[in-house]
């Protein structure tokens, strides 16, 4: 794959995509969004870039833990209530669970969104298409679009960001907001979270 990068042109190409981008355009089926235009990468760019993914993964993963251990030893009434779930894992499945059976575990799934939600572990860092980040979102339409009935046009060269951590630390969506409590994500999960995937 990475040599493949230097062997493809050079010259820049369009690229478009329609998976889960639809949403600027809800009325048409298969919308086709322009990303940006793009140079095919070189061997280095391209060795460059996975340089980046590896540092950038290893970053915010180690930092969600630390965000996760610190939400959990401020609030022991949640640790509690997931070292049980987590204990009764190991009793049913033995000393190595599989990553199938941990993965149904409810309240650590709930533990880690809600820390995602509260303590994002990334800040806005650059990426390949920066169409994304865990503190917002940018879309770009393929064509001038209007806004419903509002008559509002968004020009296709136009981004449209959408402020994700804003929208997480917001008391009309996640009544308070700045409290740590896993089991909003069970209650009542709000389809604005979007923490951990940039939406």
């Amino acid at each position: 794959m990475m040599m493949n990068a230097q062997e493809a042109s050079e010259a820049s190409e369009e690229l478009t995509t329609s998976a889960g981008q639809s949403a600027l355009n809800p009325e048409a089926e298969t919308s086709q969004l322009k990303v940006r235009n793009v140079k095919n990468l070189t061997e280095v760019e391209a060795l460059s870039q996975c340089v980046l993914f590896f540092l950038a993964g290893q970053d915010t993963a180690s930092t969600a833990t630390t965000f996760a251990t610190y939400l959990l030893a401020t609030n022991p009434h949640v640790q509690d209530r997931l070292r049980a779930e987590v204990d009764e894992c190991f009793h049913k499945h033995g000393s190595s669970p599989s990553y199938d059976e941990v993965a149904k575990l409810p309240y650590l799934d709930c533990v880690v969104n809600e820390t995602l939600r509260i303590m994002p572990p990334a800040a806005r860092l650059p990426d390949v298409t920066s169409i994304c980040s865990d503190n917002r979102l940018e879309r770009f339409p393929a064509e001038d679009y209007v806004l419903g009935h509002t008559g509002i046009k968004v020009p296709s060269d136009c981004a449209i960001v959408v402020p994700v951590y804003a929208m997480h630390m917001d008391p009309e969506f996640f009544p308070e907001p700045e409290v740590f409590n896993p089991d909003r994500q069970v209650t009542s999960p709000s389809p604005l979270f979007l923490g951990g995937r940039g939406g």
